[in-house]
């Protein structure tokens, strides 16, 4: 590290006075002896009980500011910021200055480095990009493990996206929904071009953007987005999550909790009538026809037994409640491993996790699998059967749980 600012100073001290300025812009990025660390762009140093302390001053999605401290180690703020807000030093504005300067000692590309100049984004745009990664984050995050084809991912969409919701909600964003269709570009800074007569727009690059308030817009725009096309209201979207043995106790919706587990009541009822109506009869003696024909005249039709046929009401829900009373499980552990583990302890209620966990999230799963498809089924293999083409795709998206593909 030392030896490439050493590196860099050189380059620097060869710079002319014509680029003297631009020196000083370099220097001020990179940091020297008089420069402190960039961490102190995002930390303010505070005086507590005589102690010196940094403390996070970044804005947080809700407004706020973090407020988190350290003491002497810039290290730890370094760490903080990456971690917490995913800001990291900014190596693109480096380069782009020292490119700058470099292009500046070079008579034949002064021109370049102008123009350069011209359209390097200011302390406030480069400001404005950093307060922006947390809040694109989540939507990043979100469709990266939503997209996912290898765990469970429907049980998980309501909590991330009410999440999401209420991190981007400010308190001077009223309920009203708007029309998305007439969104305008927040961060377009348009000009008229005529040129031939031919009208256009065009971004304008000589002039800095303004980014007073673009972030509360960001942030409103995106919030008023998702309200539009996330609708909360439709209960049999949230069945996924409370047959999710890690998010059933609806932390993230406590509201809703009495009307999905109402709705669950009706779905297992009508899986357990299923069930007892699909079971096969067989020709073996019930215990009731014994003791029919053993005791009883046909003046009188049993029915001692059939108690043991039909449970009382408190009985046929008590796999359910039993389900609801067990603690949730860590998030990243298997769901599907539980239910494997659970099938027997909670037969009706495994079979109705199998239906709704197994659906996916989103369709990226199966656009890789027409890709897939696509990429294997290609033009010199279109005469291929199509049993041995859905047995080579079995192959290529389970060969990681085989031990041999050979019989």
């Amino acid at each position: 590290m030392s030896a490439r600012v050493n590196n860099d100073a050189e380059v620097l001290t060869k710079v002319s006075d014509k680029t003297s300025n631009k020196k000083a812009k370099v220097e001020d990025i990179r940091g020297g002896s008089n420069i402190r660390s960039w961490i102190w762009l995002y930390f303010d140093s505070v005086s507590i009980n005589n102690e010196k302390y940094a403390v996070c001053k970044v804005e947080t999605v809700k407004g706020k500011k973090c407020g988190e401290k350290y003491k002497n180690s810039t290290s730890n703020c370094s760490r903080h910021l990456s971690n917490v807000h995913g800001i990291t030093e900014n190596q693109l504005e480096k380069y782009i200055r020292v490119l700058e300067v470099e292009l500046a000692k070079d008579a034949n590309l002064d021109k370049d480095s102008k123009y350069l100049t011209k359209i390097m984004l200011t302390k406030d745009e480069w400001d404005l990009l950093r307060n922006l990664i947390p809040v694109l984050g989540l939507f990043e995050e979100a469709t990266r493990y939503l997209g996912g084809s290898k765990y469970v991912t429907y049980s998980t969409m309501n909590p991330i996206m009410i999440h999401i919701i209420d991190m981007l909600k400010l308190v001077s964003i009223s309920p009203e929904e708007i029309n998305v269709e007439n969104i305008k570009d927040i961060f377009a800074e348009l000009e008229i071009c005529v040129d031939n007569n031919d009208t256009h727009k065009k971004i304008n690059l000589d002039k800095p953007m303004q980014t007073s308030g673009v972030l509360e817009k960001v942030k409103e725009t995106l919030y008023r987005a998702m309200r539009f096309y996330w609708k909360k209201d439709n209960i049999e979207s949230y069945l996924p999550s409370i047959l999710d043995p890690r998010v059933k106790k609806f932390d993230f919706a406590s509201d809703k909790i009495k009307q999905v587990q109402d709705l669950l009541r009706a779905r297992y009822q009508d899986a357990k009538d299923r069930s007892t109506t699909s079971t096969p009869t067989t020709n073996t003696l019930s215990p009731a026809s014994y003791f029919h024909n053993a005791t009883v005249s046909s003046f009188y039709k049993p029915t001692l037994l059939n108690i043991f046929n039909n449970p009382s009401p408190l009985n046929l829900q008590s796999e359910l409640d039993e389900y609801l009373a067990v603690p949730q499980i860590p998030f990243d552990s298997d769901p599907f491993m539980w239910w494997n583990v659970n099938k027997d302890r909670f037969p009706v209620i495994s079979r109705l996790a199998r239906t709704y966990l197994a659906v996916s999230a989103t369709s990226t799963p199966s656009e890789r699998l027409f890709s897939d498809g696509g990429n294997m089924m290609g033009p010199k293999r279109t005469r291929m059967n199509p049993e041995f083409f859905k047995r080579l795709m079995f192959l290529k998206r389970n060969h990681n749980f085989l031990d041999s593909i050979h019989p």
